[in-house]
């Protein structure tokens, strides 16, 4: 769980991001941009968004996710890329 590089993984477990909350919370937003991975633009918004997604992963019973560095547009891209059929023959 070090990083992006090569096939490093990183989980968040469920019980992690519930002890960060309170966390979060109590760092002063213009300080919460020094944190790894917290944009200055997302420092008003990332204990809002750590309290949804602890809910919704309760509510799901997921106890762990898998964080990507890319955003949600480019995964749904590459969803759609990968249902494309391509073994298709070429019209000539």
């Amino acid at each position: 769980m070090a990083g992006w590089s090569g096939s490093e993984r990183m989980i968040l477990p469920r019980s992690a991001l519930k002890a960060w909350i309170p966390r979060l919370a109590r760092i002063p937003t213009d300080a919460r941009q020094e944190l790894p991975g917290i944009t200055a633009d997302r420092t008003f918004q990332i204990v809002a968004a750590a309290v949804v997604v602890h809910q919704a992963m309760k509510a799901m019973d997921i106890e762990e996710l898998e964080a990507c560095p890319w955003a949600l547009r480019e995964g749904v891209l590459l969803r759609y890329i990968e249902s494309l059929s391509w073994n298709a023959a070429p019209s000539a």
